[in-house]
């Protein structure tokens, strides 16, 4: 994984660009030489990072569920203090 955030992805790979080093995302076939390259990788980092942040979101979702239902196993967790 390159990166998920479109913004750092585009610009780590003009920095990359600027010292000759080319990136090749294998599984896209996607070449930072290709002149259509910031469409298809900003398609596929958009994509990337909807699919990040629903993750997210169903994960807050599940430990908060289970808080209010009183089946969570992270708040049920005894702490030690000295």
């Amino acid at each position: 994984r390159f990166s998920r955030d479109i913004v750092i992805a585009l610009q780590a790979i003009q920095k990359l660009a600027t010292t000759g080093v080319t990136v090749h995302f294998e599984a896209e076939g996607i070449d930072s030489n290709t002149p259509d390259l910031y469409t298809h990788l900003t398609a596929h980092l958009a994509v990337a990072e909807m699919e990040h942040q629903s993750r997210s979101e169903n994960i807050t979702w599940g430990i908060r569920s289970s808080a209010e239902q009183g089946t969570s196993k992270i708040y049920n967790k005894k702490c030690l203090v000295m």
